[in-house]
């Protein structure tokens, strides 16, 4: 059955699910998923129709949070039919992936050159050369947005927790608390965490090992949140000391993202963009480096 999409509601997050301490972890998880499912739904339209890339971000954040949850409900049950709807928000998220890069490079063109009339010939090309690209990227997002992926695996994901995943808590009989669960989590990202790297150099990593930390980071960051909605939970300011972190090694990963539009064949892009990009990406690492620094010490607590 189809999920009809509502209008965009990004105040609605995390906030609304809240959890009790003695709530079981497949209880506990299903309320996190149905959040989640609700952003994407009510997102779905405005990211259709608007031309602000938040919308989409909300979704993927939203798919992020989903699939994380939907992960330890693999972890505990096994179920087959749960690793295939994973399967499937995984394939719709990489599908999703292009355009939201495609957003971000919009974006940051026009704040860099907002005004094209008093642009020179070559950058009034090079805007409109990219606009263009943009376009028939659009219109290729849409399709995707208004296809089968999108609205059967939504549909999935509200059977498997409005029917299936009741069904399998009771023939399951577990009954590990979310409590239990999210300590287990958090203990174990943070151990690796720490001892994969606490001791290295942070100017020597490649794009590809700053993304694959902050992929690390973000996962330990939902399951911060996810434990500080339980009251006196005490993990909320790990939380936002994990958000910062992400959002400075998102800042770099979306400026090495509009580099590498740049480095493509054929592209003539004016050097002042060049040059913006790369200090930009050195103010967001040194705040990056700041904001790790922070964090690391309280990974050994």
């Amino acid at each position: 059955m189809p999920i009809r999409r509502k209008k965009s509601n990004r105040t609605a997050g995390l906030s609304v699910c809240a959890i009790t301490a003695n709530r079981t972890a497949l209880a506990a998880l299903r309320g996190i998923m149905l959040c989640q499912l609700g952003i994407i739904t009510g997102n779905a339209e405005s990211a259709i129709r608007d031309s602000s890339p938040m919308p989409l971000h909300d979704i993927r954040v939203a798919m992020r949070r989903f699939r994380t949850a939907l992960k330890a409900v693999i972890r505990i049950t096994g179920n087959r039919e749960a690793e295939r709807l994973e399967r499937s928000f995984a394939k719709l998220f990489r599908a999703l992936g292009p355009f939201r890069d495609a957003q971000v490079w919009r974006a940051y063109l026009r704040r860099t050159m907002p005004g094209r009339r008093s642009l020179s010939e070559r950058k009034r090309k090079f805007l409109v050369a990219h606009e263009r690209k943009y376009l028939d990227q659009l219109s290729g997002f849409r399709r995707l947005m208004k296809g089968r992926m999108f609205s059967e695996t939504l549909a999935a994901a509200s059977e498997f927790l409005r029917v299936r995943l009741p069904d399998l808590a009771l023939k399951t009989g577990r009954r590990e608390l979310f409590t239990q669960v999210a300590d287990e989590r958090i203990g174990k990202t943070r151990r690796r965490l720490r001892r994969k790297y606490a001791d290295m150099k942070l100017r020597d990593m490649s794009p590809d090992a700053l993304h694959n930390l902050r992929c690390r980071c973000r996962r330990l960051r939902y399951w911060a949140e996810f434990a500080a909605l339980v009251p006196n939970s005490g993990t909320r300011l790990l939380a936002m000391n994990l958000a910062v972190v992400t959002g400075s090694l998102g800042r770099i990963h979306d400026t090495d993202t509009n580099l590498a539009q740049c480095r493509r064949p054929g592209v003539m892009t004016p050097a002042s963009l060049a040059r913006d990009m790369k200090r930009r990406r050195r103010k967001a690492m040194r705040d990056f480096k700041r904001a790790w620094r922070t964090l690391i010490r309280k990974l050994h607590y």
